[in-house]
């Protein structure tokens, strides 16, 4: 779970937590794709929290700047993919 800012369609920014798969891969002739699968949001929890509460993907302005801050995000952590 990686916390990352997402611009929303009402104004402003959330940091939200965000959890996915970044994938590399090479085609059959040769040309790298990167792509991000299973791309889930959730709003942060709160104290006392016991599950995740999913963010309807209708409330983000821009899913390219989600998926660019997510992987960013992956990685500066160092994550492998």
């Amino acid at each position: 779970m990686i916390t990352i800012k997402v611009r929303m369609k009402r104004g402003g920014y959330l940091r939200l937590e965000a959890d996915g798969r970044c994938v590399s891969d090479r085609d059959g002739a040769g040309q790298r794709f990167d792509e991000i699968e299973d791309l889930e949001l959730y709003w942060p929890p709160k104290k006392g929290d016991r599950k995740l509460y999913p963010v309807r993907f209708e409330l983000v302005d821009d899913m390219r700047q989600v998926e660019e801050e997510f992987w960013s995000a992956t990685k500066a952590r160092g994550e492998q993919w």
